[in-house]
């Protein structure tokens, strides 16, 4: 069986988003991931000492207990300048899920985020 629950990073043109879905084709009845380090978001409204938010501390991530098949949860984190200034540019994420037919799965996904520096800053080769 595949996994049945990714975690991606997407750049948008307004910036990164991390993307969790459900590619079972029954639902996830349990569903935890952790990161190898916090993902800082946009700063919170209104707080005068510059906290960000945490989008690795939401509870979709700890405790979600039910998943349609399909199901998917976008959440901006941060525009492209600013999300390399405050996040680890490799992230690691550790996954349990439970499908409705009780499979369990643990595995890890490990995603390089340098990859997208290039698309932000584009090589330009000379030609003679």
């Amino acid at each position: 069986m595949a996994h049945p629950v990714t975690i991606d990073f997407e750049l948008r043109t307004d910036g990164f988003w991390i993307v969790v879905q459900n590619l079972a084709t029954e639902p996830v009845t349990s569903f935890t991931a952790t990161f190898s380090s916090a993902i800082s978001g946009m700063l919170v409204r209104g707080n005068p000492n510059g906290a960000r938010s945490v989008i690795s501390d939401y509870e979709v991530f700890s405790r979600c207990q039910y998943m349609v098949p399909g199901k998917k949860f976008e959440f901006f984190v941060e525009n492209d300048r600013t999300f390399f200034k405050i996040n680890a540019s490799t992230i690691t994420v550790n996954i349990t899920a439970i499908t409705a037919s009780n499979v369990r799965s643990q595995y890890t996904i490990v995603h390089n985020l340098d990859i997208y520096k290039q698309l932000l800053h584009p090589v330009i080769q000379q030609t003679n």
